[in-house]
């Protein structure tokens, strides 16, 4: 009986010593996705871009392979807050000319809101400075204006604390004018804007 007695109560201590142990592995499953402090990434993507001006006529559409760098913090489970830095390069693009090497790009000061803090989706909307410039060896032109950045991705996780990150983002210009290096304006109301297809390895 007293053995039976011992037996009970050194499985009842063993059992109370291994439940917070057993707790703590459990936790970070059910509360999902782990996201807290400094996040940072880096990207590949393409960009279906588009420039206007007063006065230019109908201008198709250019697709741009893009690189991007990404980082930030976390300021809830749903919240994060980031600076990106995004840029392409083409040639022969919108000035038809092998010689002079296009680009555009965006630094933008993002918002990334997770609908579920257990979940892996997330809507993203910021403010940005949109860049275009087209150079060759004798000139360089340069258009930089205030926009707006609006976005939407998904975290595939792996690991602890990375993903592999597809997104879909769509980065407005506003006007501003297209000058030479001289800062004389060659084309006023020009307005740079595209659509970026990417995938990014992120470490959150």
């Amino acid at each position: 009986m007293h053995s039976s007695v011992r037996s009970a109560l050194v499985v009842l201590l063993l059992g109370a010593v291994a439940a917070p142990l057993a707790a703590q592995d459990i936790r970070p499953i059910s509360r999902g996705p782990e996201r807290a402090g400094f996040w940072w990434g880096f990207g590949l993507g393409a960009a279906s871009t588009k420039v206007e001006c007063d006065g230019c006529v109908t201008i198709d559409k250019e697709t741009f392979p893009t690189l991007d760098l990404r980082f930030g913090g976390t300021l809830s489970p749903r919240l994060r807050l980031g600076v990106e830095v995004t840029g392409g390069a083409k040639k022969d693009a919108f000035w038809q000319d092998p010689a002079i090497t296009e680009n555009v790009g965006n630094v933008n000061v993002s918002a990334y809101f997770y609908p579920s803090a257990s979940g892996n989706f997330w809507l993203q909307g910021g403010l940005a400075g949109v860049v275009y410039s087209a150079k060759d060896n004798n000139n360089k032109l340069d258009a930089v204006a205030s926009g707006l950045i609006l976005g939407l991705g998904y975290d595939l996780r792996f690991g602890r604390n990375g993903s592999i990150t597809p997104s879909l983002r769509f980065v407005g210009g506003g006007k501003s004018d297209l000058k030479d290096q001289n800062n004389a304006v060659v084309l006023s109301g020009w307005k740079t804007s595209y659509a970026q297809v990417g995938v990014a390895v992120m470490f959150h």
